[in-house]
């Protein structure tokens, strides 16, 4: 496979779809919908798929076997930041990712949002998906010493970004949101 993720979710319309792209209509509020695709992004979550799918597809009968966070997951606080619950935290960042335009608009009413979409920069959606990322290796209990290695099974990832940036810039930002010395910072793991 040449793709850098096995997990590839996004926010779709109901229409009907090929049987090789799976859908979800989630029975739960906007915000725990976003909760659920930020974990169907997290390169947590993509590991787990990677033992399990062979090939470049992601059937259903594999799909039922994944390991997905349920909803109860998100209650509480964020241990990182105490200032609102956890759902909002992930909530929050996952809208900011997705609502980049006006045929989102719907969605971020649902969430709340009231305002326009959220300007594309790349630099600034990165740190948000590394952010996420961190914490749903927290979520997922993975131990700090296991992340580089599970980082590093995304060789493409690592080869484009060595390639286009000189560095594997994704690891180096996950690994840094992770750090417990680096906690009191917003959107930094403990």
């Amino acid at each position: 496979s040449t793709d850098e993720r096995t997990a590839i979710p996004s926010v779709w319309p109901r229409y009907g779809a090929g049987d090789t792209f799976l859908q979800m209509l989630p029975n739960v509020d906007a915000k725990l919908a976003l909760c659920l695709l930020a974990n169907l992004s997290s390169f947590a979550y993509d590991y787990a798929v990677r033992q399990k799918v062979g090939g470049t597809h992601l059937k259903y009968h594999y799909f039922k076997q994944m390991p997905i966070l349920p909803p109860t997951a998100y209650d509480g606080t964020a241990p990182w930041d105490s200032s609102k619950p956890l759902s909002a935290w992930i909530a929050s960042r996952a809208l900011e990712l997705v609502y980049s335009s006006w045929a989102m608009k719907p969605l971020a009413e649902d969430c709340g949002y009231k305002g326009p979409p959220f300007e594309w920069d790349n630099v600034h959606r990165f740190h948000i998906r590394c952010e996420l990322d961190a914490a749903f290796f927290y979520l997922y209990g993975i131990p700090q010493e296991d992340i580089p290695y599970i980082i590093d099974t995304f060789p493409i990832v690592k080869r484009k970004e060595e390639q286009n940036l000189g560095s594997y810039a994704t690891s180096s930002i996950i690994l840094e949101c992770c750090q417990p010395s680096l906690g009191n910072r917003p959107g930094v793991l403990p």
